[in-house]
């Protein structure tokens, strides 16, 4: 997300409110809110746009237009004051994804359409994203930024998506604990990760060994870390069922990882053009760490922390989406 000219907030307790939740350091650097590798988002440059953000869905903004040119809908919020810290994490998690978009593009050499970003900005009804609560964060003059960032990576996304192909050891689990303990010792090598697969089937439980998976065969894979996890790394990640409304957890051991394997030619394969832009975008967010290089992401603990599975900061004490674990050794 773009750093915009700051409209200050005049009400002071909206202004007190943000001071607040930037007075603290931790362990970064002072007036540091996040590191990006060696690039850094300061504590006066989030305070700016969280700022923006409180004075647009105070009414201080200037509201948004229509492609048409007709005025907007007034965003419709709760007490902007009550959400001061959820709206500074989503503010930096933006800023932080914006820096490995921009990383990865440059370290990859990654020619970005921007034609067709352009198109799909042209076609954006602002004025009814902007009223939707969970956009609450956004202002007209972010959206944009925004959009163009998740575009980029759905590109990034789709042109790894016919090449990319991975063999794993797959375990079900009964829930995340049991899908984060064998994903860790699955981790440990071949042999361990054999047995924890032969111990769930005998359980009654899926279990397959060195089981082929592209995005193109298998895309609701896609949004979960199992193709950007390094070879012999494990991951325990959650998966919606067709069968059940509630979630089932899995674990997995990355056996072998290609990017540049041919592209799938099964019966229901779905080709990189006929993917969707929310399937490539979410390749494009899974592999976006390994694409900009794996800079060390530090964010100040006043704001929380980084999930690296979701791509964005949470509290410090909630949990990960998903749970990567390390190549032994």
């Amino acid at each position: 997300m773009r750093h915009r000219a700051a409209r200050r907030v005049r009400a002071g307790a909206l202004v007190a409110a943000v001071a607040l939740l930037t007075a603290a350091c931790g362990d970064t650097q002072p007036g540091t809110a996040a590191y990006v590798g060696d690039a850094r988002v300061t504590v006066d440059e989030l305070q700016g746009q969280v700022d923006d953000v409180l004075a647009y869905r105070s009414g201080d903004g200037a509201a948004p237009t229509a492609a048409s040119g007709t005025a907007a809908a007034t965003p419709t919020t709760t007490d902007v004051r009550t959400q001061v810290p959820a709206i500074t994490q989503q503010v930096l998690s933006q800023d932080v994804l914006h820096r490995l978009v921009d990383t990865a593009v440059a370290r990859t050499g990654f020619q970005v359409d921007e034609g067709a970003v352009s198109s799909q900005l042209a076609g954006l009804d602002a004025p009814t994203l902007l009223t939707q609560p969970a956009q609450a964060y956004l202002t007209p003059d972010t959206l944009g930024s925004l959009v163009h960032d998740q575009l980029v990576l759905a590109q990034l996304g789709k042109q790894a998506w016919d090449s990319l192909a991975v063999t794993v050891d797959l375990v079900q689990a009964t829930d995340r604990a049991d899908a984060q303990a064998k994903a860790e010792q699955m981790a440990t090598g071949d042999e361990a990760a054999t047995g924890v697969v032969a111990k769930a089937v005998s359980a009654g439980q899926q279990g397959q060994r060195d089981l082929a998976l592209t995005p193109g065969e298998a895309a609701t894979l896609a949004a979960t870390p199992v193709f950007g996890t390094a070879q012999g790394g494990a991951v325990a990640f959650e998966l919606s069922s067709q069968q059940s409304k509630a979630p089932q957890w899995y674990a997995a051991r990355i056996v072998s990882r290609s990017t540049d394997a041919a592209a799938p030619t099964t019966s229901g394969a779905v080709s990189a053009a006929q993917a969707s832009i929310g399937q490539t975008l979410s390749l494009g967010l899974t592999l976006l760490p390994e694409l900009a290089g794996a800079p060390q992401i530090t964010i100040n603990p006043r704001y929380g922390v980084w999930d690296p599975t979701a791509g964005r900061v949470i509290g410090d004490t909630d949990v990960t989406a998903s749970v990567v674990v390390a190549p032994a050794g």
